[in-house]
């Protein structure tokens, strides 16, 4: 006879097997149904549920986005150096700079780079692997202090 598929749970094992039983809880139970309440507040205060805005769908969106917030300082063979400074649409949900925006604009200015140095301009690039260890936030509308920050060099 095949096994009864168990249901997901937030809970510990004992917690669950508990209120199954009918048993009021103790104290720091969480029911299932609350952890379902809480996940579901969560992603419906993020927007998680909203749908995407038509002008959001066009191809290559999110390069365009990042690109308008990007200020290019200086261009030469092989590096480029420029200024993003963390605006709200760039921002998460904790008020920082997104992680995807340091990948995106990694990426970016990596190819703008490798584009310095030998491709033309209507030979199609891209980034075969990006690893980024991010030790730190970067909070709303900061500078960089430091002369480099943003270069990149090939």
């Amino acid at each position: 006879m095949p096994e009864e598929k168990q249901p997901l749970s937030l809970s510990p094992p004992s917690s669950l097997e508990h209120h199954r039983q009918g048993g009021e809880g103790q104290e720091g139970d969480i029911s299932l149904s609350s952890s379902i309440d809480a996940v579901l507040r969560f992603f419906k205060n993020v927007g998680i549920s909203e749908d995407v805005p038509e002008g959001a769908q066009i191809n290559d969106y999110l390069s365009h986005l990042i690109r308008s917030f990007l200020k290019v300082d200086r261009i030469e063979r092989g590096r480029i150096t420029c200024i993003l400074t963390p605006s709200p649409p760039l921002l998460n949900y904790y008020g920082s700079l997104h992680g995807g925006v340091v990948a995106c604009v990694a990426e970016l200015i990596a190819i703008a780079c490798a584009r310095t140095v030998s491709a033309p301009e209507n030979k199609e690039l891209f980034l075969g692997e990006l690893a980024t260890s991010y030790l730190s936030t970067a909070g709303r509308n900061v500078s960089p202090s430091l002369p480099n920050l943003g270069s990149f060099y090939f």
